[in-house]
């Protein structure tokens, strides 16, 4: 390699021996820890003194994940002989957004998406709620004016 140029050969074990967070040690933080969305649309860890658990619309981001791993890990345990990770979350919930978007339809997946869609409901349902009582505020707000 030329330059000073970093390579990480992932799956090798690397994490272990450079004592970074290890595939097992993300999908723990992901399913497990306490989160908080932002402004800036990412969610971010809470500080341990201030809260166990997640907030917002972060904690509904992390149930859908838990229902997408109750979902398929099943499936992984028969073929594969592991649980899920967050690589297997990722690909699920991109598969989801692209048949939903119409990006990229795949017939295969409609029931499953139905079923996740159909679980996940009241996780939507509650944002489009908010949403649409922030619109109408917005809209009351701007008749007044």
């Amino acid at each position: 390699m030329a330059g000073n140029q970093i390579a990480f050969l992932v799956g090798s074990g690397i994490s272990r021996d450079s004592n970074a967070p290890t595939v097992s040690d993300l999908t723990k933080r992901v399913l497990e820890s306490p989160w908080r969305s932002h402004t800036d649309w990412r969610f971010y860890p809470v500080p341990p003194d201030e809260g166990l658990a997640s907030e917002g619309l972060a904690a509904r981001a992390q149930h859908l994940i838990q229902l997408v791993h109750d979902h398929i890990a099943g499936h992984l345990w028969m073929r594969d002989g592991r649980l899920p990770n967050y690589e297997d979350y990722f690909s699920c919930l991109k598969q989801f957004v692209q048949d939903e978007t119409c990006e990229i339809v795949n017939p295969l997946i409609a029931k499953n998406a139905e079923a996740l869609r159909s679980a996940a409901a009241s996780l939507y349902l509650e944002i489009s709620a908010i949403s649409m009582t922030t619109s109408s505020l917005r809209s009351q707000k701007e008749l007044r004016i």
